[in-house]
């Protein structure tokens, strides 16, 4: 509804053997107000202003086992509001050995903002990669160039060249408790570990 609005996305995926639909998050802040939308119309538009700019590059980084089967988005700023929508494409990454590693392994990017300290910084868990593109945990050194296009992609984000414009963000839920609303930073770089992680679950959190 206002200029620094903060979004939460959530991609929701089918993999292979997992229990229910693995996911990712991320957040978006607005930061022009070009077409006068609110409500469910505006985080329809967030939604259409990624898979517009930033799908094609993130299919690059999915195997092409692993489905994406929508983005959903929550207005955390005004929480009344969500939309989601159906997507249901398959990833591009193909392999020789294309058997899956544990779903619980996955390539951790690092968010940075040219601030100090752990409200500043965040990390976003992407989907398993098939054995083929890790040897003992270590990522294949393609995946790193495939990783920067995304996030370069999807930094700033519009449905079309005059509508509304959001940037890639990193919220912090301690500041956030301490202001009393959403406080985000802008996300400044990204850098993918050279060696998978590993995540306890997948469960969604719209915070």
């Amino acid at each position: 509804m206002a200029i620094n609005d903060v979004f939460k996305c959530i991609l929701s995926h089918d993999v292979p053997g997992a229990p229910g639909n693995p996911s990712t998050g991320f957040f978006y802040r607005q930061t022009s107000d070009a077409i006068g939308i609110e409500g469910t119309d505006l985080v329809a538009d967030v939604a259409e202003a990624w898979l517009v700019t930033a799908l094609p590059a993130y299919r690059a980084l999915l195997e092409d086992s692993i489905s994406l089967l929508q983005i959903e988005v929550y207005n955390l700023s005004d929480v009344l509001y969500s939309a989601t929508v159906g997507i249901n494409l398959p990833g591009l990454l193909t392999a020789a050995d294309d058997e899956l590693t544990s779903l619980r392994s996955a390539p951790v990017v690092s968010l940075r903002t040219g601030k100090v300290g752990r409200s500043y910084r965040g990390r976003q868990y992407l989907m398993p990669l098939a054995e083929g593109h890790q040897a003992n945990g270590v990522i294949g050194g393609f995946y790193e160039a495939l990783v920067q296009t995304y996030f370069a992609d999807a930094r700033v984000v519009q449905s079309g060249p005059l509508d509304n414009v959001y940037i890639h963000s990193v919220y912090s839920k301690t500041l956030s408790e301490v202001a009393g609303s959403p406080v985000d930073n802008l996300v400044k770089s990204v850098r993918l570990n050279s060696k998978l992680g590993s995540q306890r679950n997948r469960v969604k959190d719209i915070r």
